[in-house]
C-alpha cells in the first residue's frame, strides 16, 4: 500500500522530507477538478499523520516531472533491466544493495556530484522519523456477477449461489494475511 510505501521509504532515509513530489497516480488521487487535486480516502487519511506537504507534477508535461522520470528511467535500465526477482521483499533488498554498491556513489553527469554525498547534506533538513504502524481502514465495494463471483487484483473468487440478488449487488473484499475475505453488507 502508498502508506507502507512511504514508511519503508521514511525508515531508508531516516527521516521525513519537508515535501514530496509525486507524478499523478491512482494510488493516491482520485481526480483533478481544475487544478484542485482530489486524493484517495486512504492516502488523504495517511498524510493527516505525517506532517510534510505535497507537491503533484501537471498531468501530461514531461518538463514538471523530469527529474522523476529521469531518476525512474536510470532504475529501469540499469537495476531493473533482465533482472528476474521472485517477491518484493527480494527486489528491495537486491535494490538497497544496488544503492550502496552502485548507484548512490556514482557521479551525477551534469551535477559530477554522487547522490550519497548529498544526501549527508539534505539529511540534515529532513524532519525526524517515528515509525507509526499503517493499516488501510478504506473499504472497498466489489460488484458480483450473475454467477456470483467477482474479480479481485486479477482473480475470480466464487460466493455461495443465492448471493447474487441482481445488478447492484455488491461485496466487501479485505486482505487479512495471506487470505482473501468476503462479506456480504445483507
Amino acid at each position: 500500500s502508498v502508506s507502507v510505501a512511504h514508511e519503508n521509504a521514511f525508515a531508508f532515509l531516516e527521516g521525513i522530507p519537508k515535501t514530496i513530489v509525486y507524478d499523478q497516480d491512482r494510488t493516491m488521487i482520485v481526480d483533478e477538478n481544475i487544478g484542485e487535486i482530489i486524493l484517495t480516502s486512504t492516502f488523504k487519511q495517511y498524510i493527516k499523520s505525517r506532517n510534510f506537504k505535497l507537491h503533484f507534477c501537471r498531468k501530461s508535461d514531461p518538463e514538471s516531472k523530469g527529474k522523476v522520470e529521469n531518476a525512474v528511467g536510470y532504475i529501469k535500465k540499469n537495476f531493473l533491466y533482465n533482472r528476474v526477482y521472485s517477491d518484493i521483499e527480494t527486489l528491495n533488498t537486491e535494490a538497497i544493495a544496488w544503492l550502496g554498491r552502485t548507484a548512490n556513489f556514482l557521479p551525477h553527469n551534469f551535477t559530477k556530484k554522487s547522490p550519497e554525498s548529498e544526501f549527508r547534506i539534505e539529511k540534515e533538513h529532513l524532519n525526524p522519523y517515528i515509525p507509526i504502524i499503517t493499516e488501510n481502514k478504506e473499504i472497498k465495494m466489489y460488484h458480483l456477477r450473475k454467477t456470483n463471483t467477482i474479480a479481485y487484483k486479477g482473480n475470480f473468487y466464487t460466493v455461495p449461489i443465492g448471493t447474487y440478488k441482481g445488478s447492484g449487488t455488491q461485496l466487501i473484499v479485505k486482505e487479512n494475511k495471506n487470505t482473501v475475505e468476503i462479506y456480504n453488507l445483507k
